[in-house]
């Protein structure tokens, strides 16, 4: 069960957030920010991500990994609603920071769970089919943010569901149990 938790948080998580990021700029001037206020507001996606991998290595160092999730995550979800209620200025730009918080989570946090769940021994394999389901959010995200604006003239239901979906999977976290305890891995010689 955990591993499919996993797998749908992390899937979840990349069609939400990556699907935003080509079409956060183009949103943004379409709502009468300059090209350069839109850019800069993209811009602090990347250096809040630097700051949320330092963050995150520490907190998950030392409190239970899927409840520092459920913060993380949940953040994305407000700060997709901030956009999704038509955030420009000052508020596009608290809600990067709140989106680049989770993106700047996931990557860790699914190497992280990974081990944590199901141990080193078959680590390749489990975190390849991990980092699968991101890179199918990845690559469905986009399409569905520019087929949303195609059909309905704004991105706002796609937001809306996005922040729903996010929410969902950030408490799915709650469902994770406690870790397991593995042994050290036999070492390997060549």
């Amino acid at each position: 069960m955990s591993f499919w938790i996993l797998f749908l948080v992390f899937g979840v998580l990349a069609f939400s957030l990556y699907g935003l990021l080509p079409h956060l700029v183009p949103m943004l001037m379409d709502r009468g920010m300059g090209s350069t206020e839109a850019a800069l507001v993209a811009s602090t996606i990347g250096f809040t991500i630097v700051f949320a991998r330092v963050i995150i290595g520490y907190l998950i160092d030392r409190f239970f990994a899927p409840r520092v999730a459920l913060v993380f995550f949940l953040a994305s979800a407000g700060g997709i609603v901030m956009l999704a209620a038509g955030a420009v200025g000052p508020t596009a730009f608290l809600a990067a920071v709140l989106i680049g918080l989770s993106i700047g989570a996931e990557i860790d946090l699914m190497a992280f769970l990974t081990t944590r769940y199901f141990g080193l021994r078959c680590f390749g394999e489990i975190y390849g089919l991990m980092f699968a389901a991101l890179l199918i959010g990845t690559s469905l995200g986009p399409i569905a943010f520019g087929l949303a604006f195609e059909t309905t003239g704004s991105y706002v239901p796609v937001l809306i569901l996005c922040a729903v979906l996010n929410a969902v999977v950030s408490f799915a976290n709650l469902l994770l149990p406690r870790y397991r305890q593995f042994a050290a891995p036999e070492s390997v010689h060549t």
